[in-house]
């Protein structure tokens, strides 16, 4: 076979994948218990084929058999223990748009899990990250347990570098965009580094028919407008910018509310906030972007221009429909307040539309159809699913992405074990009894 064929086999695993995954696990069990039986009565067959193609004496070849398809149990007398152990030194690499609170959760687990810690504030933005720091020293935390390089943006990549090929640190914990992840990825490779990754990512929002159109409307405006759209929960896709996903019925109703609400102030949507209290922004890509959509045809509702009258670094709050799969809007991380709308017809639509990217952090669905909810929220790609929610991220909640949105997860126990070593010790305790005995 050649490269063509491996692509034919994984795009055949891929169809099978489709309904496989279906398949109860009942039912998986059953067929995997029959391939197992028709091993074992085939057993004298593939010792045969093992030992003649890899040259191994027939014993071991009919063991490795035996292995196929059941577990050896200990013999008496063997105690099987497993225990878990502090990685090591952890890197904490955190972003700008908040960077006490991501590195703070990282270093608290790292350190929960008996862990030590490099962190790695944002160029632009340290000394709420050293002020916390300096709070753990005050608690009492051992000096040299955190410690904390900050630098320049010129220094960045080159510090990056060091930590990922340095072999006195065990792990890396990264928050921020996937190009960055992905160098920080390959340089750990080489390592076979323990890496965890938490990248941009796409939120699709999808309101069906039979959604609170109100409430669902809301908690979007809360989630785009958030921190100035400057969070990825808040890019709501199909691609990566905020595209709430609304049923073609319900299209106009939800954009009158989200404009409404835009035209009052709502540049910031936290409650009893003045509307001209709005944090500040690098606007000069979502420029880029909105010009992107409105070049193709995208039809701007309300805003769509730099806030001048505001300040040089400020963008109005805007809304834009008429998006589609050309436009940058669509497949793009905007990092903004701008907020675009695209209709689907149908709920198999619209969850292909939400599907429809490298990227798979999460995602909101609304609905008052209790078969529907459940139905949409298992086909969705994505780490987290919010239903009938807006932003809520609980530290007893595993939060983190699939496809190019990450690796690992941040929150409850699953975080810690990124944090964590695993050791299987098989204990022999009757030779240790007998020993014991002797002396």
């Amino acid at each position: 076979m050649d490269a063509s064929d491996a692509e034919l086999a994984v795009e055949a695993a891929c169809e099978a994948f489709k309904t496989w995954q279906d398949v109860t696990g009942e039912e998986r069990g059953r067929l995997l218990r029959k391939w197992a039986k028709l091993v074992k009565e085939n057993a004298e067959a593939l010792t045969q084929i093992l030992a003649g193609e890899t040259r191994k004496l027939k014993n071991e070849a009919k063991l490795e058999e035996v292995g196929l398809v059941t577990s050896i149990d200990p013999l008496p007398g063997k105690k099987l223990l497993i225990e878990k152990q502090p990685l090591g030194v952890v890197v904490v690499i955190s972003p700008w748009n908040f960077p006490p609170m991501l590195s703070s959760k990282k270093v608290a687990t790292a350190l929960a899990a008996g862990s030590t810690c490099v962190v790695k504030p944002p160029e632009d933005a340290p000394l709420s990250t050293l002020s916390a720091v300096q709070l753990a020293q005050d608690a009492r935390i051992p000096k040299r347990v955190i410690n904390v390089v900050t630098c320049d943006r010129s220094n960045a990549s080159q510090i990056g570098k060091i930590f990922c090929e340095s072999k006195l640190v065990a792990g890396i914990s990264f928050t921020g965009s996937t190009a960055i992840g992905k160098i920080l990825h390959q340089q750990c490779g080489p390592h076979i580094k323990r890496i965890s990754l938490e990248l941009g990512g796409t939120f699709p929002f999808l309101v069906s028919n039979s959604a609170n159109i109100d409430e669902a409307a809301q908690l979007g405006i809360q989630s785009k407008f958030f921190n100035c759209g400057q969070v990825s929960i808040a890019d709501i896709i199909p691609g990566e910018g905020l595209a709430p996903l609304i049923n073609s019925t319900q299209f106009k109703r939800v954009c009158g509310i989200v404009e409404d609400a835009i035209s009052k102030g709502a540049n910031v949507i936290v409650e009893g906030q003045p509307a001209e209290d709005v944090g500040k922004l690098f606007y000069q890509p979502t420029c880029g972007i909105v010009e992107d959509a409105i070049s193709k045809g995208a039809n701007v509702i309300v805003g769509g221009q730099p806030a001048e009258d505001i300040g040089e670094l400020f963008y109005q709050p805007t809304l834009i429909t008429e998006v589609t799969a050309e436009m940058q809007i669509y497949t793009e991380e905007i990092f903004g307040p701008v907020a675009s709308v695209i209709k689907f017809k149908t709920e198999e639509e619209g969850v292909a539309m939400a599907n429809d990217t490298e990227k798979g952090l999460g995602s909101y669905f609304f609905s008052q159809d209790v078969s529907q909810i459940f139905r949409v929220s298992r086909l969705l790609q994505n780490g987290v699913v919010w239903v009938n929610e807006g932003i809520f991220l609980p530290n007893k909640a595993p939060f983190g992405g699939v496809k190019e949105s990450g690796i690992g997860r941040e929150g409850s126990h699953h975080g810690i074990e990124d944090f964590t070593y695993i050791k299987f010790i098989c204990m022999y305790w009757k030779f240790v009894k007998l020993m014991f005995l002797i002396k």
